[in-house]
């Protein structure tokens, strides 16, 4: 279960201007998530990772965030938020985070890429809330998308962290204000995948796979289809908008509640738009736990996996933390990475003779501009409160007629 949220969210009216700020830095759009979203990973990326240079790290199994450093003209005062996935944003006490070149100064417009996890020691079982930076779009007000990542990640260490480690180790009394400790994500080249597979089962978080980011390519907010996200063939998931359908009670106007519901999954075609994927085989012993829980299960997105044996979707969990459901295209290349799914083995063998060839090394430790290359940002589409059914056909849904569980 991906730890909760901290912070409080803040009013609606600074939240629009926060929203219209941060679109300002990115160049993006305010009422979406400016975050970049990987791809899921299939043989043939095996050669692109062999081609160009790429960095890699674990994949967290934790909640995707952006952390928000600002400073707000009224009182020049230093305020720190953290932005999900819906484009929510959670005010955040006790951060303070000094300025690069004057510990004095308050560092400015910053906007990181993060994941927060919940850390378990394995010898006292003490839980601990960490929330890993791996990725900067904006540095001190200067927007930093179009550097390599090389360039990205020296900002995170030398204008972020080390000025706030420093802060800590001066006063260490701030350490219990913190609403989480801050870290930076290891990542390293492509061709040390063997040892950050070993690595895994040692993480104090769970962690469901890897993170291939191209070095010499831009940050792409959305889906960026340089960015690989790899999993063991039999843990590829996609997540699925739930929707129960009822059968009729003894008032035909009014569904019976208490009965096995019929439990369609659907995939996302963009704004309010949805179409119908798959049924999902909800016995009766599941439904009546979902009952007994109290909990909504209705329109809620889920993520599942295919089970080979039974050729069924599995429940992994509920992803609240979405706002909508994988897109058709990310789910076609996921139907795509179970069909055409690598193994551990074959991500080892791929790379591991990469690390031998002294002029691959000296290029992956090279900072060559990218700013050469094109780069075309996609600009997504609205569209009306639609869905389509198996047979094709489009129609409107309303979350809010099938009543939820519980």
């Amino acid at each position: 279960m991906p730890p909760a949220i901290p912070g409080k969210p803040i009013d609606s009216d600074i939240e629009h201007t926060l929203r219209q700020h941060v679109a300002f830095l990115c160049n993006t759009l305010p009422h979406k998530f400016p975050g970049s979203q990987p791809v899921s990973f299939g043989s043939h990326h095996l050669q692109a990772l062999q081609r160009e240079d790429y960095w890699v790290c674990e994949k967290s199994d934790g909640i995707r965030l952006l952390l928000f450093i600002v400073i707000n003209p009224r009182g020049n005062v230093q305020e720190v938020y953290l932005i999900d996935r819906h484009n929510k944003y959670y005010e955040q006490d006790g951060l303070v985070f000094p300025h690069f070149t004057d510990p004095i100064r308050s560092l400015r417009d910053t906007l990181l890429d993060c994941e927060l996890v919940e850390d378990t020691d394995p010898r006292t079982g003490m839980k601990t809330l960490r929330l890993l930076i791996f990725d900067c779009l904006i540095a001190d007000s200067e927007n930093i998308m179009d550097r390599p990542l090389t360039k990205r990640y020296g900002r995170i260490r030398d204008r972020v962290y080390k000025p706030f480690s420093a802060m800590l180790t001066k006063f260490p009394e701030f350490r219990k204000q913190l609403p989480f400790q801050i870290a930076v994500k290891e990542m390293k080249p492509s061709y040390h995948v063997a040892s950050v597979l070993s690595s895994l089962p040692t993480l104090q978080h769970t962690s469901d796979g890897l993170i291939f980011t191209p070095v010499t390519t831009f940050y792409v907010p959305g889906t960026d289809s340089n960015l690989l996200k790899w999993k063991p063939k039999a843990d590829n998931s996609i997540d699925l908008l739930l929707l129960l359908h009822f059968p009729s009670s003894t008032r035909p106007s009014e569904p019976d509640l208490a009965a096995l519901p019929r439990a369609a999954l659907y995939t996302w075609l963009g704004g309010s738009q949805y179409a119908f994927f798959d049924l999902l085989a909800l016995s009766p012993s599941t439904w009546e736990k979902w009952k007994a829980s109290g909990e909504s299960y209705h329109g809620r997105v889920v993520e599942v996996a295919w089970e080979e044996k039974t050729e069924e979707w599995r429940v992994l969990r509920f992803r609240d933390d979405k706002p909508n459901a994988n897109h058709v295209s990310v789910v076609e290349k996921v139907l795509e990475s179970i069909r055409d799914g690598v193994e551990p083995e074959e991500v080892r063998s791929s790379l591991s003779f990469l690390a031998k060839r002294s002029y691959f090394v000296a290029r992956t430790s090279s900072t060559s501009d990218p700013r050469s290359l094109e780069r075309t940002r996609r600009r997504p589409k609205t569209a009306g409160t639609t869905a389509t059914t198996a047979a094709g056909e489009t129609h409107q849904i309303n979350v809010g007629y099938h009543a939820p569980c519980g």
